[in-house]
């Protein structure tokens, strides 16, 4: 399946599949109300109002630019074969790439036999619901929920020394709100010794347990009722009240609870899967606020057009943050609606508890480097559907190639962060995923006098503000947090392909090709 799946992309690639592929989601994005109600109830229509059109589209959207479409639509491309992919009519009907077609009657039984799931997936969730307990007692709106961060998004440093992201949110957003509790979904974190004023506690779920047993066994019948005609409209036709029922059911929970029991406000990242769920429209007395910690614009430009961006123009919250102006600039550009975004100061990531060594002589420059892990090659063309495929092993190696062999010939110092470290696996779980000939380049990269390998939790801004310059490939954020913090900072591409006018780099500088890279650093 992997030649089959590398064959199927390179053909994408020869053909030049690329722009009709995100013409396709372009399309989907700009379904208009009328094509999408058509497959709704009316009963859902009144539950929801328009605000299911939105998560429509970043259903689909999201589902399709995923690694499971795209590892179908590769090996469809490489058989001759039409595509069999769990999809309605009204998205199928849109799809346009080539000669590429696909097998419309098998995609629809497929997709039939998806809301069969989800009706049964709800069931579960519902005998769940109705025996939840609760097992802390927080009450009124005197907590925030931290909706998706990972382990080493939490405190791990003296305050001080924080460069977490909720420590950031702690020192610069809750500071001045009277916030005790920070609920969060993280199971592994427990430790409260760093803020003691506040109480982390986890919770599974973002609505709490109800506790009121009556309220319970009305939830039981409204939740039941919800299934039965969930089904009624499945078979004749109105497949979107089957396709969200378990945003339906979420929402006839958060019907059954006192909501001043709920945080007063809920916050998403820049991490969190696209679709937002329905039943967070209807908070009376609660913010869901979505932050970009990494502000990178996605994308290329090449082939004189940029990459569709779907992601950024179906976000859509009550508040947005974001700590570049560029993106912000961005936005607008986009037509995205700027009344709830808000500019913040740079929001911190990931953090750590090792120690950066500083026994570096003094005499030499420092270059802080970032790339990227890059995953096997089938992962990496199922990930990334572009035609352009930037961020393969064999591109990242002669981004490290280049920088540590002028950085050698100049007496300057590397000191190198891994976006994810290859031999020390701490939370990470997808250590089977990553590309063995950039592992193996990595041990033997550390091994070199100059290069200074450190853990990839450690903070980037701790690392740029001890070096002399900033190098990233591109368009991660690294190189925008340095030029934030006013420390010299480029975007380095070794393939020399990519536009200097290109809105993705932010005011930073692009460097393209060895002989422009020796220059910029023999300047330095």
């Amino acid at each position: 399946m992997k030649d089959e799946i590398i064959s199927g992309h390179n053909i994408h690639q020869s053909k030049n599949y690329d722009k009709d592929y995100y013409l396709f989601l372009k399309k989907i994005v700009e379904l208009n109300t009328e094509q999408i109600n058509y497959y709704a109830s009316k009963r859902l229509k009144k539950k929801f109002g328009n605000k299911y059109y939105n998560t429509f589209k970043q259903f689909f959207c999201s589902n399709i630019n995923s690694k499971n479409f795209n590892t179908e639509y590769f090996i469809s491309i490489s058989r001759g074969k039409k595509i069999i992919y769990p999809l309605p009519l009204i998205i199928t009907n849109l799809f346009q790439v080539g000669n590429i077609e696909f097998n419309k009657s098998f995609s629809s039984i497929y997709f039939f036999f998806k809301c069969l799931k989800n009706l049964i997936k709800s069931v579960v969730k519902i005998i769940l619901i109705f025996f939840e307990k609760d097992n802390f007692p927080v009450r009124e709106q005197n907590s925030i929920f931290f909706a998706d961060l990972k382990i080493y998004f939490f405190p791990v440093n003296k305050k001080d020394n924080d460069f977490s992201c909720i420590g950031w949110f702690l020192k610069n957003e809750i500071k001045k709100t009277d916030i005790s509790f920070i609920l969060h979904s993280e199971k592994r974190f427990n430790d409260n010794s760093i803020y003691k004023d506040k109480k982390f506690l986890y919770r599974k779920n973002l609505i709490p347990p109800i506790n009121n047993f009556f309220s319970r066994l009305l939830f039981l019948k409204q939740s039941c009722t919800e299934l039965f005609f969930c089904f009624f409209n499945l078979l004749v036709g109105k497949w979107i009240d089957c396709l969200f029922i378990e945003h339906v059911i979420d929402f006839v929970k958060l019907n059954n609870i006192e909501q001043k029991k709920l945080p007063s406000k809920y916050y998403f990242s820049s991490s969190y899967e696209l679709v937002r769920p329905l039943w967070t429209y209807f908070l009376k007395n609660s913010k869901c606020v979505y932050f970009n910690y990494a502000a990178s614009i996605p994308g290329f430009f090449y082939n004189e057009r940029r990459d569709y961006d779907f992601y950024n123009r179906l976000l859509y919250w009550d508040e947005e943050l974001h700590w570049s102006k560029y993106f912000v600039s961005y936005l607008s550009k986009i037509k995205k609606n700027k009344k709830n975004i808000r500019l913040v100061n740079y929001i911190y990531g990931q953090d750590s508890n090792k120690k950066i060594n500083l026994n570096f002589n003094e005499n030499r420059k420092k270059i802080s480097v970032f790339d990227i892990t890059p995953p096997f090659e089938k992962n990496s063309v199922t990930n990334n559907i572009t035609n352009l495929n930037y961020h393969s092993a064999q591109n990242i190696i002669k981004f490290l190639d280049d920088i540590c062999f002028y950085a050698k010939e100049m007496n300057y110092d590397i000191l190198w962060k891994q976006r994810w470290d290859t031999t020390n696996y701490t939370y990470h779980k997808n250590k089977k995923i990553h590309d063995k000939t950039y592992i193996e380049y990595s041990k033997n990269l550390v091994l070199r006098e100059n290069v200074y390998k450190f853990h990839s939790y450690i903070p980037p801004l701790k690392l740029i503000n001890i070096c002399d310059l900033c190098i990233s490939l591109p368009f991660t954020s690294t190189s925008l947090i340095a030029d934030k913090f006013k420390k010299k900072s480029i975007f380095y591409d070794p393939m020399s392909i990519l536009s200097s006018s290109d809105i993705a780099l932010q005011g930073v500088r692009l460097i393209s090709g060895p002989e422009q890279l020796k220059l910029y650093l023999k300047n330095l």
